[in-house]
């Protein structure tokens, strides 16, 4: 998955990733939903190496990826949200890459399942932070 263009990735190809069971770490981080300050995951991942962060994908106790993956509720302006909060509640601003992955759950007759994929760059620009600096 992490050498595939975000833009190009399927839903088969974050579940194969997932299947792999890879655990997180410095640059990959699982998110059952939108978390409460993904400013800070996304300003931690540009001052250091960058990463990957997948809305929608529960972990375990060990880090490793739930299956099968539950994704968050399809909506309009998934993929603006994490836009905006990029370049909102960081300073300077984050520019990540993301890709809202649209799937049906079990029984589902049209996709009303998402999962976000954010790539972040590791940044040249001065440290990044949130909350005005602190």
């Amino acid at each position: 998955m992490f050498s595939t263009p975000i833009d190009d990735l399927t839903f088969e190809n974050v579940n194969e990733f997932c299947r792999s069971l890879p655990r997180e770490g410095h640059t990959l981080d699982y998110k059952l939903d939108f978390p409460r300050r993904l400013d800070k995951v996304l300003a931690s991942f540009a001052n250091t190496f960058g990463g990957y962060i997948l809305i929608g994908v529960d972990e375990t106790a060990t880090g490793e990826p739930v299956l099968p993956i539950v994704g968050v509720p399809l909506q309009p302006g998934l993929r603006e949200r994490v836009v905006a909060i990029a370049l909102d509640a960081v300073n300077p601003p984050v520019f990540p890459e993301v890709r809202v992955i649209e799937f049906e759950s079990p029984g589902a007759l049209a996709p009303d399942r998402a999962v976000i994929i954010i790539r972040v760059h590791e940044s040249d620009a001065s440290a990044h932070a949130v909350d005005g600096g602190r």
